[in-house]
């Protein structure tokens, strides 16, 4: 399957390269990450580990972030900060559905620890301790 997609990083362009490798029993994503603002760029990485098996009803995901970006997130700084993210998430299996066509279905509980910068999918770019609930459905 291919995939593309448009993001915007605050004041500044970015450049991704994905890698995911998996087997029956381990699902990883790698990723290396450039942010450029008006003359420098700035490196980042993650790393995460997806559907952890832990008991029977129970998975985990697991996931780690670095970057180092523009001081005060500024457009014309040529300096950098360094910063980072933890973030775990819990997914309790409800139930297995295939006969409507459903893989699966997971009530969900996360914690994030994050320091002030840029993360994707984060709304929040300063320091924070911050939790999800939630519900996952496996087409």
């Amino acid at each position: 399957m291919e995939r593309s997609g448009i993001c915007i990083g605050p004041r500044w362009n970015f450049i991704d390269e994905h890698f995911w490798l998996s087997s029956d029993k381990l699902k990883t994503h790698l990723y290396f990450r450039q942010f450029e603002n008006k003359s420098t760029w700035f490196p980042a990485f993650g790393a995460d580990v997806s559907d952890i098996k832990i008991g029977k009803k129970w998975l985990l995901n697991t996931a780690v972030h670095g970057w180092i970006q523009p001081k005060n997130m500024e457009f014309t700084q040529s300096s950098g900060k360094p910063g980072g993210a933890i973030d775990v998430t819990g997914k309790y299996c409800l139930s297995f559905l295939n006969k409507s066509g459903l893989k699966g279905l997971s009530a969900n509980i996360g914690l994030i620890i994050k320091s002030k910068g840029f993360l994707l999918e984060e709304m929040n770019m300063g320091d924070q301790i911050g939790a999800r609930l939630g519900v996952s459905v496996w087409l």
